[in-house]
């Protein structure tokens, strides 16, 4: 979220600054602002919402791997439980 957070980046030989605008500009004006640049620019058109902002300026949402890790855990088992099953009975069919 840099039109949030503002950005600072620094080269061998140049610096990049653009100012964070959280302070001056409310949820629903970043969106506005955001779907401009988004569309104009890189040819983004999904929408986003306030909401969305809101939650980025918060930190964001989980990330998948947070969300779904007792269901990756459990896929894991299983294709590993499944793999020594397959190789016990290939044993003793041979």
């Amino acid at each position: 979220m840099t039109i949030s957070e503002g950005i600072f980046r620094q080269g061998q030989n140049t610096k990049f600054a653009m100012p964070a605008f959280t302070n001056q500009l409310n949820p629903a004006q970043i969106t506005v602002v955001s779907q401009y640049v988004r569309q104009h620019f890189a040819g983004i058109t999904t929408p986003i919402t306030a909401d969305q902002v809101k939650q980025l300026q918060q930190g964001g949402g989980r990330p998948f791997i947070v969300k779904y890790t007792w269901a990756l855990i459990f896929g894991g088992i299983v294709i590993v439980l499944l793999i020594v099953f397959g190789s016990v009975r290939r044993k003793h069919c041979s």
